[in-house]
């Protein structure tokens, strides 16, 4: 009986092609971003020679090229910049700084604060979850979505007030104060677009290189806020 053939290699990620063109955009994006504000401190008043001394240049004739040429009337609007959330208890401080170097190398800014990570994916942020805190033994990669949750509860209607207005109804002796009411809460939750798909790395010891990758493969997730 004939075995099976080993297995060939993987199909590579499609996601990396992805972000070899979105890189491409964003750096052409930059260099007419570049060019404006060349525009911008000539026409503040500032001469062309301080201009390229600002940029370490000797030969002004790309400054001057760039003044001559008429700015695109119609650019494209930039794309905002993916975000990650870096979750990490326990981890040695040399495992976070390599782990941002190898965000930052790619262009992905970091943040350390939930709520901070919250209020960028409610605004429409590509956000990224990444956990390497050091009690687990794979790192995970994956985008998250910002949205609410309601929790009811039942108070007495007094811890609604403010203090020193519960305390003048309670020297009043208002009778209402202990009626227990239902009120409605609103908490912040930061889940998973789809569990499913997140990336896993090894965590022992995670490669930074490697999660950096991993986070590259959950750009494109969508995710709308709740």
């Amino acid at each position: 009986m004939t075995a099976d053939p080993p297995p060939g290699p993987a199909e590579p990620r499609p996601e990396f092609l992805t972000r070899v063109a979105a890189t491409r955009s964003a750096r052409e994006q930059a260099a007419a971003v570049h060019d404006q504000a060349i525009r911008d401190a000539k026409t503040a008043g500032h001469p062309v020679t301080r201009i390229a001394g600002t940029l370490g240049v000797t030969n002004r004739m790309r400054l001057y090229a760039v003044l001559d040429t008429t700015p695109d009337n119609d650019p494209a609007e930039p794309a905002p910049t993916p975000v990650v959330f870096l979750r990490g208890a326990g981890a040695p401080a040399a495992t976070w700084r390599d782990i941002e170097t190898a965000l930052h190398r790619r262009g992905l800014a970091t943040v350390k604060d939930r709520q901070q990570a919250w209020n960028l994916a409610r605004g429409g942020i590509p956000v990224i979850l990444v956990d390497f805190s050091a009690n687990t033994a794979t790192a995970t990669a994956g985008r998250v979505k910002a949205r609410w949750k309601a929790t009811q509860r039942t108070r007495p209607a007094g811890q609604l007030l403010p203090r020193a207005e519960r305390d003048r109804l309670t020297a009043d002796d208002a009778p209402w104060l202990d009626t227990p009411v239902t009120v409605e809460d609103r908490e912040t939750e930061l889940p998973l677009v789809d569990p499913t798909t997140q990336a896993h790395v090894t965590n022992r010891p995670v490669d930074p290189d490697e999660l950096a990758r991993a986070v590259i493969t959950q750009l494109d997730r969508p995710a709308s806020p709740d």
